[in-house]
This record gives structure tokens, C-alpha cells and sequence, in this order.
């Protein structure tokens, strides 16, 4: 690079010591460098990439033709717009592959491809403050103490008042408190919006829907909302159930749930996020609007959806299908529990929950969590057995551990 470049609009990134320059008019041989380092830069970061619940095992090269075309699914998935180039056939055909998955095919489903969990999560929310506010009724949300931190601030923006309840040590809903603070606030004229885990973003944990279902019916709260964030255990738990494991929660429409997000860029794998919202054309009483400007319903949370993400989800389930990923979240299971012997045999008094793919143990040095890109809170940190991580992965983190137990530094790390 040159100097004049380097220097006046140097942007470094974490760690390393080359720097990615300003884009205003950089020659080829610079646009080349800065290109070629990111991407050797991504690559030594998903080799150690273990805190985070993505998939990293994902080959998408035979679809980099679409991206030389601007995919926009604009407006409802199942209704043609005017903007001829997107991927609604596509989208229509992932959104049944889930509709099976959740048990609704048989039924009058409506979903969309979103842009990430947030957003399928907070549509739920939307959903369900439409469903409640009604003949003066405003209703309260409850979720847990372990909720993923996007719940709250949905619920902020969509003015909807909320309560935490707190978990268990393990990370589920305390479900007696839980129904405690909704007798408290007066469920009739407070209908309760309740948001469940099936899998916490920290210790992997799965609300009990069936305790929290049978206590409302029990207290005779019928008018409620109960959206589902599955953002991983959309994609696991039903495969794992498919292997006949023993006590796997079911979280779908064969329950008297209102909506469910779950993620694709975690079990499934895209290289950008992604998530799936569905729900029963029943439950949604919101009316869409037409827009003409793009000559379909605007039935959506966001206005241009992107296209390639229903292209890339279909790709990779008509790679693996059913059995594929029947496969997978065995070995995912299969390497949690292997995690989880290898770092007690540490010493870092590790557990995960069952069927959980969160295996927590003792926070550990500063330069183990940034080199695998752990995850923390407070003393603990945790790593996610997706599918990119094997025994070889693993044995190699346990070997950082062991050494970093020994009083050795980050710039001793790679020494033999």
C-alpha cells in the first residue's frame, strides 16, 4: 500500500497488525491486498471460532453467480410484486420445508424469511401486541433473566410493557414465579405476551412450555400470546427428536403456541444472518396493507427482504435433507458431551444441559477467549458444538486451556 493511503485513512483491525484502507479511489493492487488479507484474516478466525452458535462448515461457491444480481423479496412471500428478480419461489419452498418441520403443513401457515433472529422475534412480539391490545387491554410480555437481550429491546421499540422473570440455575424460566407476576398484573386486563426459550443464548437452556401451558390453562388464563425463540432449537431439536432421544421438548404447533423464530445461520449455516418467522394465518389478526409503488402486500417487519437468503437456505437443505441433518445434531450432541469430559478433566468444572449444545466452564484467560472467540459471562465462558467443531478442535482448545493453567502468556501460546 502507499504511504499516503496507509497512513491517512487507516483503519486497523483487532489484533493484527495490517490496516484496511479508506475506499475512495484505491489503485487495483491495494483493493487486491486489502481483499486478499480479509479474507486470510477470516480464515485463521474460523479455525479457532468456538463461543458463537453459527455454523462454519459451509461451501456456497456454486451460488456466487446470484450474487452479481440485486435479489429483493419486497413485500409477502406468497403474493408477486413488480420487482420481477427475487427468490419467492425459492422462499416459498423453505418456508415449507418448515412448516413441515413445525408441524403446521397441514395447516393454514404464513411465514418469511427475515433478516436475522431480532427481527423474526420481534415480528412475534408485533404479532402478539396486535393479537392482545384489544377492548382496552393492554398486555405485559414476561420472558426469563436468560433471554436473549434483542427480546427487551424489541419490546421497547414496539412500546410494549415488560417484565423479567428470573431462571434456574440451569437457565429455564422459574414458571411459578413466572405465573405469580401475571396474577399480580391482572391477566384480563393485562393479557400476558409470553416469549420461551428452546435454547438461552448462554447456557443452551429450554424454557418447559408444557409446565408454563398447563399452569395457564390451570389459572384460567386463556387470552395470552406465547411466541417461541428458537433461534437454535428450531433447527436441532426436532432432528434430535427424529433420533428418538429420550425427554426432547417440543416447543411447535402441536402445542398451542402463536408464532416461532428460529435462526438460519446457526444450525443450517449462511454466511450472513438469517431467520425464519411462522405463525397460523389465525393467529395473525393485523391487516396488511397494499402497496402499489411495489403492487403487493406489505405483510412484513422490513420493506426490501433479502433474496438471497431463501436461495441459500434452500441450497443447503436440499443438500442435506432430513437425514443430513439428522446426522448433524447427533454429532453436535456427540461433541457437547465430549467437550464437556475434556475440560472437567481440566479442572474448569464444566456442564451444559441435556440435550444441550452449551458446555459452560471457568472464564479463562483474556487471550484464550479472544483467540476462540469464547463467549463470557461474569466467571464463565462457554463454547457451542456446532458443526464445525470435532475432537480435533476441541483437544486443541483443551490444549490452550491445560497450558494457560500452567501460568503460560499469550506470546508463549504457539511454542511446542
Amino acid at each position: 500500500m502507499t504511504d499516503n493511503a496507509s497512513t491517512r485513512f487507516a483503519i486497523p483491525l483487532v489484533d493484527e497488525d495490517f490496516q484496511i484502507c479508506d475506499p475512495q479511489g484505491l489503485p487495483e493492487d491495494e483493493i487486491n491486498a486489502c481483499v486478499n488479507f480479509l479474507h486470510s484474516y477470516f480464515e485463521r478466525k474460523s479455525d479457532t471460532f468456538a463461543g458463537y452458535q453459527v455454523n462454519l462448515n459451509i461451501d456456497y461457491t456454486s451460488l456466487a453467480p446470484f450474487l452479481n444480481f440485486n435479489i429483493n423479496n419486497v413485500g409477502d412471500p406468497f403474493i408477486e410484486s413488480n420487482y420481477s428478480i427475487n427468490s419467492r419461489t425459492m422462499e416459498q419452498a423453505v418456508l415449507s420445508f418448515f412448516a413441515e418441520l413445525f408441524h403446521a403443513d397441514d395447516k393454514d401457515y404464513w411465514g418469511y424469511v427475515a433478516s436475522g433472529g431480532t427481527e423474526a422475534n420481534m415480528y412475534g412480539a408485533f404479532i402478539g401486541r396486535e393479537t392482545l391490545a384489544k377492548e382496552g387491554c393492554q398486555p405485559i410480555a414476561y420472558y426469563s433473566e436468560d433471554t436473549h437481550y434483542s427480546v427487551q429491546k424489541s419490546l421497547h421499540i414496539l412500546n410494549v410493557e415488560q417484565c423479567q422473570v428470573n431462571s434456574n440455575e440451569f437457565g429455564q424460566i422459574l414458571v411459578d414465579e413466572l405465573i405469580d407476576q401475571i396474577k399480580k398484573s391482572d391477566p384480563e386486563k393485562h393479557p400476558p405476551l409470553l416469549v420461551i426459550n428452546m435454547g438461552t443464548t448462554f447456557k443452551g437452556a429450554y424454557d418447559d412450555l408444557d409446565a408454563i401451558i398447563k399452569a395457564l390453562d390451570k389459572e384460567g388464563i386463556h387470552n395470552r400470546y406465547i411466541h417461541i425463540d428458537a433461534a437454535l432449537g428450531g433447527l436441532f431439536l426436532p432432528f434430535v427428536e427424529q433420533l428418538n432421544r429420550k425427554n426432547v421438548p417440543i416447543f411447535d404447533f402441536r402445542k398451542n403456541i402463536d408464532s416461532i423464530g428460529v435462526s438460519g445461520h446457526k444450525v443450517i449455516g449462511t454466511p450472513f444472518p438469517c431467520a425464519v418467522f411462522m405463525s397460523l394465518k389465525e393467529k395473525i389478526v393485523h391487516q396488511a396493507k397494499h402497496i402499489d409503488y411495489i403492487e403487493t402486500l406489505d405483510s412484513t417487519l422490513a420493506g426490501s427482504r433479502n433474496g438471497m437468503a431463501p436461495i441459500l437456505l434452500w441450497y443447503n437443505i436440499a443438500v442435506n435433507g432430513k437425514d443430513g441433518f439428522c446426522k448433524m445434531a447427533d454429532k453436535m450432541l456427540e461433541m457437547s458431551e465430549y467437550a464437556c469430559e475434556r475440560l472437567s478433566e481440566l479442572g474448569y468444572n464444566a456442564w451444559k444441559n441435556e440435550l444441550g449444545l452449551s458446555v459452560i466452564f471457568d472464564r479463562p484467560d483474556k487471550w484464550i477467549i479472544r483467540k476462540w472467540s469464547l463467549s463470557t459471562q461474569g466467571p464463565y465462558a462457554h463454547l457451542f458444538t456446532m458443526p464445525h467443531m470435532n475432537k480435533a478442535k476441541i483437544d486443541r482448545l483443551c490444549h490452550d486451556l491445560k497450558r494457560a493453567r500452567q501460568g503460560l502468556s499469550s506470546k508463549q501460546k504457539n511454542k511446542p
